[in-house]
């Protein structure tokens, strides 16, 4: 069966002398392997727009329960430019893609995802400043788009306002367990497991509530309230997606940074 589905690439490498294989993110079917015969002997760069963190137009000879898909064609459909002009923008992109391919199982049409990755991508391929903003936008409503969602508001034991707590909480700091944010008087029965400042909090609440990643940018983040919403959003992917490892993308970018 031959389908055709807008697509994100999140991950490529070379097969043999004149081939790739890529991970695409389609819009209707879910993540796809997929290869690109003789792709990388065609004139002009052929395999140009089988780059990471590019959205592209795919034809796909498809065939239920194989695991790799061939490519028949592949038209680049929107340039993310930006992202390859700054080493902080690209490296919060490669993450999201990273992510992206760890969170989704193959061939489970996922278009909120697939929405999510592409609207991150474009407001960091225009970000002037902050970029890192995105990635932690991308990280909080991708849980809640796969059904994670932490609750930042109420107690997730007792299920009180953090507002209401906030004038009694031991040192102006709240804890944060792998469902969401607690109270003094729950984390002391041994449900939180990490910290968070109130201005960290509402920081990190304001990303999830925010309607498109370019509002991300807009939020003032103290290096503290970076680290510590960096953190606990990090432990919070891992902990609820199968398989999540530390991201080699940063890795690599950490080494040219």
């Amino acid at each position: 069966m031959i389908v055709k589905s807008d697509s994100i690439v999140l991950k490529t490498m070379k097969y043999r002398e004149s081939s790739m294989i890529a991970t695409l993110l389609t819009r209707d079917y879910g993540k796809m392997s997929v290869i690109a015969k003789g792709v990388r002997n065609r004139p002009r760069g052929g395999g140009t727009a089988l780059e990471p963190m590019n959205c592209v137009r795919a034809v796909i000879y498809r065939k239920p329960g194989r695991e790799l898909q061939l490519l028949s064609q592949c038209d680049q459909v929107r340039a993310f430019k930006g992202l390859s002009e700054d080493l902080k923008r690209m490296a919060a992109g490669m993450a999201v893609v990273e992510l992206a391919n760890l969170a989704v199982a193959p061939d489970e049409a996922h278009p909120e995802v697939y929405e999510l990755v592409a609207g991150t991508l474009g407001a960091l391929s225009n970000a002037t400043r902050v970029p890192e903003n995105a990635l932690y936008y991308f990280e909080v409503r991708l849980l809640g788009v796969l059904g994670f969602r932490p609750e930042l508001r109420r107690c997730v034991q007792c299920e009180g306002s953090i507002e209401e707590f906030n004038g009694r909480n031991k040192g102006g700091t709240f804890r944060i367990g792998m469902h969401g944010v607690l109270c003094s008087a729950c984390a002391d029965q041994g449900h939180g497991e990490m910290n968070i400042s109130l201005p960290a909090l509402k920081a990190l609440s304001a990303l999830q509530d925010s309607p498109e990643a370019e509002a991300a940018f807009r939020i003032v983040l103290t290096p503290e309230m970076r680290e510590s919403i960096e953190t606990i959003l990090r432990r919070l992917v891992m902990h609820h997606l199968t398989g999540m490892k530390p991201l080699q993308s940063e890795h690599v970018f950490s080494m040219l940074t």
